[in-house]
């Protein structure tokens, strides 16, 4: 690992401590492959929790996770800044100074892509399996690529294109058509819940492409931005729907609070995490979070998952699998085959 790429360096250690030994390196590089499998580990409990709610209307339901996670990012901001204050003297700028109106635009873009992909994903859990939705979500960082390519010009490898088809007919065997099942009639159940999961996995692509533009605002902030926006916004449905309710029961109370910490919590491993691995190594570990969910569907719910959902697993993952390991050679200086 280079010195410019240690986190020791990042965080402007001293030159005494950025020549740490090899040992404490490898601790550093698993340190973080532990904590993104445990941020794994963290959104499939979440999933799994709101399955667990989904006789709550999501927009209810979303007003209290979102209040709960605005309540979180504002206390790790306060403290973050109050930590600065005693350690320099110097205050913070929640944002930085350049082009501050642009950067404040793409947080409420990012806020609104991110409570729509959280509330297509409240929807997805009343129609599928907890696992098969995730198993779509999961397909983001194929279409990132192709979105890239789209709107910021990147290239795109044609390992992401076959990538993309894989991901597709995974999908495919996940909504399980009658042209594979051989019944009559198709499961409106079944196609309902793929296409809120589709939406949900189409806002979280469009998220991360926003978010490559939101790389100098803290995880904080952008997170305390989705959080006081998704209040507001599901405050306003709900209210216009009649559907505002607090939660009368002790264990509902607990799994809304539930809900919003192994959010935030997830999101603040995943974060450390990417300050120890690199991007593509993380990507391919936030895949097992597809793996913990069928375990935790079989554990908790009782539900075994089907030999279609079994092949729509193998080829999403290996869509996946294909991208990931294609973007991390790209970052070592690996090939370049490309659409130009």
């Amino acid at each position: 690992m280079s010195k410019s790429n240690s986190p020791n360096h990042r965080y402007g250690e001293s030159e005494e401590n950025r020549h740490s030994s090899s040992g404490w390196s490898k601790r550093t590089r698993f340190f973080g492959i532990i904590l993104t499998t445990l941020s794994a580990l963290t959104f499939s409990l979440n999933a799994l929790t709101l399955k667990l709610l989904n006789h709550l209307h999501p927009f209810n339901l979303g007003v209290w996770t979102f209040l709960l996670m605005t309540g979180f990012s504002a206390l790790w901001t306060v403290r973050r800044k109050c930590k600065t204050n005693l350690e320099t003297g110097n205050s913070i700028a929640l944002l930085p100074s350049v082009d501050k109106n642009k950067t404040i635009a793409l947080l409420w873009l990012r806020a609104f892509l991110g409570v729509c992909a959280l509330t297509l994903f409240f929807y997805a859990m009343k129609f599928m399996d907890v696992a098969d939705a995730l198993l779509i979500d999961s397909t983001s960082p194929i279409f990132v690529h192709i979105f890239a390519y789209g709107f910021l010009q990147e290239k795109c490898a044609i390992s992401q294109v076959f990538a993309t088809v894989l991901a597709i007919a995974g999908i495919g065997f996940v909504a399980r058509p009658p042209l594979l099942t051989g019944d009559t009639q198709y499961n409106a159940d079944v196609l309902i819940g793929c296409v809120l999961a589709f939406g949900c996995m189409l806002c979280i692509t469009l998220s991360l492409i926003v978010l490559k533009f939101l790389e100098t605002v803290p995880q904080d902030v952008v997170t305390l931005v989705l959080g006081i926006w998704g209040t507001v916004q599901c405050l306003v449905l709900s209210l216009l729907l009649g559907v505002l309710q607090f939660p009368t029961h002790f264990e509902d109370i607990c799994k809304i609070v539930g809900t919003a910490v192994l959010f935030f919590v997830g999101q603040t491993l995943l974060t450390v995490a990417l300050k120890h691995e690199d991007a593509g190594p993380v990507g391919l570990l936030r895949t097992t979070e597809v793996l913990f969910a069928f375990v935790w569907q079989f554990v908790f719910l009782n539900v075994v998952p089907n030999i279609y959902s079994i092949l729509g697993a193998v080829l999403i993952m290996s869509g996946v699998i294909i991208t990931l390991v294609r973007k991390w050679m790209d970052t070592s200086g690996g090939g370049n085959t490309s659409i130009n």
